[in-house]
């Protein structure tokens, strides 16, 4: 879904050729590049343990996968 926003972010400063625009989709994703390594990522290794780990493993952060990824079960 990140990927996607960042996506129509800088789009959307192209196409109104926007430089505040612009802006807050570079700072869009400096926020993301902070926030989901350092806060939002421990937190869900807290709360999933393994099952996030290996999951993480699999699965980028921000390039989207072109088959889905499914644990083996």
């Amino acid at each position: 879904m990140i990927s996607g926003v960042i996506l129509f972010l800088f789009g959307e400063a192209f196409a109104l050729l926007s430089p505040p625009h612009g802006f807050w989709a570079v700072c869009f994703v400096i926020l993301n590049l902070v926030y989901i390594p350092f806060i939002e990522e421990p937190q869900l290794e807290r709360r999933f343990g393994d099952s996030y780990r290996e999951y993480r493993r699999h699965v980028r952060r921000f390039i989207p996968r072109l088959r889905p990824w499914s644990p083996i079960v």
